[in-house]
Formats: structure tokens, sequence, C-alpha cells
């Protein structure tokens, strides 16, 4: 980015992580998708929901935030995003910790591999 290689943040834990999810447009309180938003507003610095899977990726990359989930994309929303990650040292996965599969829907990619991890234990103590 403006002649410098792109590097993900080095944030390591959650409290200190500007985080983004990607939600549905119709959904309602009581989904997954919803309860790991608000599981993630009294851990992390912040968390906000936007609506460009492509563009948060690529904040990932440029260090801007630390952490980004989405359970409803498609190929075409994480291809070139997951791609930035990876080559700026971040961690791309799915949201239980699984390899990432460009052609299921969910992704979980953060700035570092202690903050993944953290995110993927926060996650699983949710109910499904």
């Amino acid at each position: 980015l403006n002649g410098q290689r792109l590097q993900c943040s080095g944030v390591t834990q959650v409290a200190d992580a500007m985080c983004i999810a990607s939600l549905p447009t119709a959904t309602s309180a009581s989904e997954p998708a919803v309860q790991r938003f608000l599981c993630m507003i009294g851990k992390s610095q912040t968390v906000q929901r936007t609506g460009s899977a492509a563009l948060n990726l690529a904040y990932l990359a440029a260090g801007r935030i630390e952490a980004f989930w989405s359970s409803s994309l498609k190929p075409w929303d994480m291809a070139a995003g997951v791609l930035l990650v990876r080559e700026a040292g971040g961690t791309v996965t799915k949201l239980g910790g699984q390899p990432f599969d460009l052609y299921h829907p969910e992704i979980l990619a953060s700035g570092t591999d202690v903050l993944q991890q953290e995110i993927i234990e926060t996650f699983s103590r949710l109910p499904d």
C-alpha cells in the first residue's frame, strides 16, 4: 500500500482487537452469527458490522483491524482478500478453526495465530 508491503497487526489478545463481522441481511437475534457478534462486543476493543468482506479483509491485511469473520459469504467475496491476508502474515480458517475452504460460506481471519486461537475458543463456547 503506497509503496509499503502490507503487514497484519501484531495484536494477540481479543481485548485489544478491533473486529469486524459480516452478518446476513435477514437475521434474528437467536442466530449463531448474531450471538458471535454480541459475545465479542464485551470481549474486544470494538466490534463493527460492515458490508464488504473484500474491504474488511484488505483492512486486516493492512493492519487497520485485527479480526474479521462471517458465515454467509460467496467465493468471490473472499478470494482476493484471503490472498492479501495470508501474504501479509495473517491466518485464515473456518470459524471452528478447520482449514479454510473457499467454497464454504464461513471465514475467520486474524492478524496473528494467537488471536485467531482465542477467537476460535471464544466462539466454541457459544451454543449452536
